[in-house]
């Protein structure tokens, strides 16, 4: 997974810092992540075929369209349900009148993709999509550096330093641990129920994905606490392992901007 981009200078964003910063972002050195919501049969437009496709990152939808002799070839290469990595694409802003005289509003742009757009599936994410509503993994990395405080995010790592249950100042319990993944390390703490319904499943070693982990700040320190709502995934460790790699992978190619 993204073993091609490595060693290259290219960064993974989302729909909607595109969205947001279409100015910013070379659409040749930019990778985006997204589902493959939908897709239409391959259709006329107006001097070549197109194919079209619905698809999403975070709660933001594109249109992605594929022109001429590429439109039979995406129309078979991108799976309704499956999640893709996409580079060296084409970006038209929302209401512009692409060569064919095709228009997205509903979109607040159109991904167009050509001959040599890199497109690579992402099976182990697809797992994650499958199970848990599509989350959206924050590297540890990014979360001490950039996470806003009280905000929630979602995590996977591995635990260690698993220290007893008990019972904080504020009279709730805590199991506090150390949470990290190959960006960095944080303090986790699991609350209330959590703590004591994780207690005995919990091991060094383990990987854990948590979704909706809020962001606080502890002995001058950013930790991860989780809340009553928060859901902590005990995952198989070859997924977890392959997805923790290409975070640490993607963490490392990512510009400096905000999460």
């Amino acid at each position: 997974m993204l073993q091609r981009w490595t060693n290259e200078e290219r960064y993974l964003t989302t729909l909607s810092e595109l969205k947001n910063n279409l100015g910013s972002w070379n659409p040749e050195t930019t990778i985006v992540r997204v589902v493959i919501d939908n897709n239409t049969p391959i259709h006329q437009g107006r001097c070549t075929p197109a194919a079209s496709f619905d698809a999403s990152n975070e709660r933001c939808q594109v249109k992605i369209t594929a022109f001429g002799a590429e439109a039979g070839r995406y129309h078979a290469l991108l799976e309704v349900g499956k999640v893709y990595y996409l580079s060296n694409f084409k970006i038209k802003a929302q209401g512009e009148n692409d060569a064919d005289g095709l228009r997205y509003s509903a979109s607040p742009f159109t991904i167009v993709v050509k001959n040599d757009t890199w497109v690579e599936r992402d099976k182990v994410f697809e797992g994650y999509a499958e199970r848990h509503s599509f989350f959206t993994y924050r590297t540890v990395g990014q979360i001490v550096k950039e996470a806003e405080l009280e905000k929630l995010y979602d995590v996977i790592g591995k635990i260690s330093c698993i220290e007893d249950l008990e019972i904080a100042g504020n009279g709730r319990l805590k199991l506090p641990m150390n949470f990290s993944d190959p960006t960095g390390s944080i303090l986790l703490t699991l609350w209330e129920e959590m703590a004591t319904t994780m207690e005995e499943k919990l091991e060094n070693g383990k990987v854990l994905g948590i979704k909706d982990c809020a962001v606080k700040m502890y002995k001058g320190q950013k930790v991860l606490c989780t809340i009553p709502s928060s859901t902590v995934y005990d995952e198989p460790a070859d997924h977890a392992g392959q997805l923790i790699k290409a975070m640490s992978v993607v963490a490392e190619q990512r510009p400096e901007t905000p999460l």
